[in-house]
């Protein structure tokens, strides 16, 4: 493990430690499977363990004539976690911020309620990153913290695109931070709600694709 571990996901679940680790040990990884688990410590305080998922990518080779030979390659990834129980909360420490079939196998096992670690919502690199990857999302802000006095305050705000953000939200941007917003996807006709806690997480609440909730926590992360 890292020495400075860093906490990426926080979920509440109805299983214990030992029972989320015999879960793990009903998915071990072999070279037969695409994805699995190994296990290497399981207490009632701290389940370790690693994740390997098997990546398809294509390499392309040059030859002296110039000519172009695609070949396909399979090689696996390793992911070291842990998953730590802190006061009612299941919590997962240091996998990478874009490894979905590690959460997605998780998420399986612990059937959880998503709390993504961050210590304010960045809704400037969000909306940046579903543009990046041809989504168009609407931001409503529906509550905020002023830097200032720390305190909520009901400044709505509609954000439409990074533009919007350049344009018209630099200067809210810098003075508050974002406590709750509604995501609208334009052209899904879905929406979702960010909550930001307490203790830091951001909770994404009312979705009801879980697909558009997988690519929605994805994009929380990336834009951390």
């Amino acid at each position: 493990m890292q020495s400075q571990s860093y906490r990426w996901l926080s979920f509440r679940s109805q299983r214990s430690l030992e029972e989320i680790g015999n879960a793990i040990l009903l998915h071990k990884f072999s070279n037969s499977e695409d994805q699995g688990f190994t296990l290497y410590e399981l207490n009632k305080n701290v389940i370790e363990a690693k994740f390997t998922e098997k990546i398809h990518m294509i390499e392309s080779v040059v030859d002296y004539n110039g000519n172009i030979t695609t070949i396909p390659i399979e090689t696996f990834v390793h992911t070291t976690f842990q998953i730590r129980n802190d006061y009612g909360f299941i919590e997962i420490y240091d996998p990478p911020r874009k490894l979905l079939g590690l959460i997605n196998h998780l998420g399986k096992i612990t059937n959880y309620e998503t709390e993504i670690a961050q210590q304010l919502m960045n809704i400037p690199r969000l909306i940046t990153y579903f543009e990046n990857i041809g989504i168009r999302i609407r931001v409503r802000i529906i509550k905020c913290k002023d830097i200032s006095l720390s305190n909520d305050t009901q400044a709505e705000m509609i954000i439409k695109s990074s533009s919007d953000v350049r344009n018209n939200a630099k200067d809210y941007f810098q003075k508050y931070t974002i406590a709750s917003a509604t995501i609208s996807f334009v052209d899904i006709s879905s929406t979702a709600k960010l909550i930001a806690s307490n203790s830091g997480h951001i909770k994404i609440v009312d979705c009801k694709s879980l697909v558009k909730r997988d690519l929605l926590r994805e994009a929380v992360v990336a834009a951390i």
